[in-house]
């Protein structure tokens, strides 16, 4: 019979340590929220400061050749962590007729680094670069090791 009540207080032990930490974690923090999930939240309350601009991204350079399009586009990171663009699907369209652009490789960046993205792709026929127009694009990024896919 000696035995039973040390089983149960053996049980109980590791729950009183739990809720012990937690109660204590929780009456030495201001926020319950920082103290449970650390710094995520607040990186996103950061993440939804930054702004985008002229200066952080632009077209450097339009290349037709024959019925090869190339277009340099340069980045400026404005986040205050790593990037990596993953896969970029421009659509287009020349003289009626629809065109897809892809990323030719995928680009890391490291906080506030700038880069060239290059997206190529094949024209429907010859035509001057004056008459190329982008419609839709689709740009996949993973930041914090999570994929995230933006349509626009």
């Amino acid at each position: 019979m000696g035995a039973t009540p040390l089983k149960v207080a053996l049980w109980f032990l590791p729950w009183i340590v739990l809720i012990s930490v937690l109660s204590y974690g929780f009456q030495q923090s201001e926020n319950a929220e920082y103290f449970l999930l650390g710094n995520t939240p607040l990186m996103f309350q950061e993440f939804s400061k930054i702004e985008f601009s002229e200066e952080n991204f632009g077209v450097r350079s339009v290349n037709v050749i024959g019925k090869s399009l190339t277009v340099e586009f340069y980045f400026q990171s404005p986040f205050p962590f790593p990037i990596e663009i993953k896969d970029v699907l421009a659509r287009g369209e020349a003289n009626g007729k629809e065109f897809e652009l892809r990323l030719e490789k995928e680009v890391t960046l490291k906080p506030y680094e700038n880069s060239t993205i290059t997206l190529s792709g094949e024209l429907p026929f010859f035509i001057p670069e004056t008459n190329v127009g982008l419609k839709e694009v689709r740009i996949t990024l993973k930041i914090f090791g999570i994929e995230v896919e933006i349509e626009g």
